[in-house]
């Protein structure tokens, strides 16, 4: 995985994303100042609770939802200021795979239409001229499908299978960003390990940008360089996977990665528990949104917001305690 400015996909400045809450004014803060960089042939990892902004950051990088406010350069190019018009023209470039393939399939269309569909776009949009039947054979044969399953539907095939046809239909248009979004979280053991490797492979092959979305702090593990560790809306820990999964800092870091089972079993597995609620996304709190469920939470803490601090090698935290220690 390269690292120099060269290489650089994706580069986000300050994003943020606010909702309207349903029948009312309030105002849900969905995502909070989020700023990272992604390389050519680099997978970062989103982790942290349900709710706490991974998905919307997928989205909003996409606009298939629209951040409020922030930067989003994708080779230099700000997609916070392009066009609808504009925008379209990058789709093939930027593509999205979603956790149930059952539903993001269109049960009417064989796999050679949905591939299709998505090259006739990419035709369009681009003024070229595809050889479509070739591009297909060759995309099945990346995807390890056999030829026989190019007519059939997506209640003929496994689930497995159906998630393979979603990746092909991403790859199809020759993509350098793809965004998965727990593309594995509906699979079985076996089959996802099938998916993960294919993944991998193809990153190897095409060079592909991904951004993974998961709970599984295993699969993170294994198919991640980079992972960024997100609580109500913010990243409060950035680093590479050896970093934050061997010596996390923050203290949120550090109670999800003891919820990760250890294959030895003369290990004694000190799993921290968290207490309290998280807090409201409509009012945030005054300082560090963990403190009221930190076990080390200073005074300060309470009353002022930290900042990300680069404590070396690319790893930050946004932390009072580490950062002074």
């Amino acid at each position: 995985m390269a690292s120099d400015n060269g290489n650089i996909v994706l580069e986000v400045k300050n994003l943020v994303k606010e909702f309207k809450a349903p029948g009312s004014k309030a105002v849900v803060h969905a995502i909070n100042d989020v700023s990272f960089e992604l390389h050519r042939g680099e997978t970062l990892g989103l982790i942290g609770e349900s709710g706490s902004g991974k998905t919307t950051v997928g989205r909003c990088i996409l606009r298939l939802i629209e951040p409020t406010s922030g930067s989003i350069m994708y080779k230099d190019m700000d997609l916070m200021k392009l066009s609808g018009k504009e925008l379209r023209k990058l789709r093939p470039d930027m593509q999205m795979v979603f956790q149930d393939p059952s539903n993001a399939l269109n049960p009417k269309m064989n796999v050679e239409n949905t591939l299709l569909d998505t090259l006739n776009i990419k035709a369009k949009l681009s003024g070229e001229k595809l050889d479509t039947d070739a591009i297909i054979k060759k995309v099945l044969d990346q995807v390890a499908m056999e030829e026989d399953y190019r007519l059939r539907y997506p209640a003929e095939m496994s689930g497995g299978y159906q998630q393979r046809v979603c990746i092909a239909r991403a790859i199809c248009a020759d993509p350098t960003l793809v965004v998965l979004d727990e593309p594995t979280s509906a699979l079985d053991l076996p089959v996802c390990a099938g998916i993960l490797d294919l993944l991998r492979r193809l990153q190897e092959e095409l060079g592909i940008a991904y951004i993974y979305i998961s709970h599984d702090l295993t699969t993170i593990k294994y198919i991640c360089h980079r992972v960024a560790v997100m609580y109500l809306g913010e990243f409060v820990e950035v680093g590479s996977i050896d970093q934050v999964f061997n010596t996390p800092m923050h203290p949120y870091s550090n109670a999800l990665m003891s919820s990760v089972m250890v294959p030895d079993p003369t290990k004694k597995a000190e799993v921290v528990t968290l207490e309290g609620e998280i807090p409201s996304p409509i009012n945030l709190p005054q300082g560090c949104f963990f403190a009221a469920r930190c076990p080390k939470a200073t005074e300060e803490c309470f009353k002022n917001h930290p900042q990300m601090v680069d404590m070396g090698g690319g790893h930050k935290v946004r932390c009072y305690r580490v950062t002074s220690e």
